[in-house]
């Protein structure tokens, strides 16, 4: 078993959200999308999908 770690998500690509003006809050459009962890940007050997609905 390894060690857990807890990270918070950091790097989200701001190109993606989209200000909801009448909630006054960011959103996400649903779509696929690929985390990635590691060490560094160059170093991510760790890989989940997620789906958004």
């Amino acid at each position: 078993m390894g060690l857990r770690v807890p990270s918070p998500v950091c790097c989200l690509n701001l190109s993606q959200q989209v200000w909801e003006q009448t909630a006054h809050k960011w959103t996400i459009d649903p779509g696929r999308f690929v985390l990635r962890v590691g060490d560094s940007s160059e170093n991510t050997p760790l890989r989940a999908e997620l789906t958004l609905n």
